[in-house]
Formats: structure tokens, C-alpha cells, sequence
């Protein structure tokens, strides 16, 4: 089914702003150590990181655009 009903492995946890370029942190399924995500980099599942923005993440995911906002903006 497309868009498929099962949500990815991952679990975005927020973001993060060093010298100017923004980064995600990402919950990995099974894992309890965050890992980080900057702009253009694969997330499982093959999402990739178009955007990173104070208010949300843009990514692509089969052609399809989806944006994701922080909790709280």
C-alpha cells in the first residue's frame, strides 16, 4: 500500500544548530542512544533530510514530500 501504514523505525527527537548548520536527532528502533542527521543524509527507511528549520524537518520519502513539526511550535 502506498503510502504504507507502518510507521519507520526512527523517532525524531529533535533538532540541533552548531556553527550555523542545523542537524536532527534521531531515536533508532532498539537503540537508546540518539544519533544525528544533517541536511541531504538518509534516515531508515530511505527519508531523506531535504530541509532542517527551527519550526520543522522536510523530508522525501518515494517522491512524496512530508514535513514534520516539533512539538510545541
Amino acid at each position: 500500500r502506498n503510502p504504507s501504514l507502518t510507521p519507520p523505525s526512527w523517532r525524531l527527537i529533535g533538532a540541533t544548530q552548531s556553527a550555523g548548520k542545523w542537524s536532527i536527532v534521531v531515536l533508532k528502533q532498539g537503540t537508546t542512544v540518539p544519533e544525528y542527521f544533517k541536511l541531504g543524509d538518509k534516515l531508515p527507511g530511505d527519508y531523506r533530510i531535504e530541509a532542517i528549520t527551527e519550526e520543522d524537518v522536510t523530508l522525501v520519502h518515494e517522491g512524496r514530500t512530508l514535513i514534520l513539526s516539533y512539538i510545541g511550535s
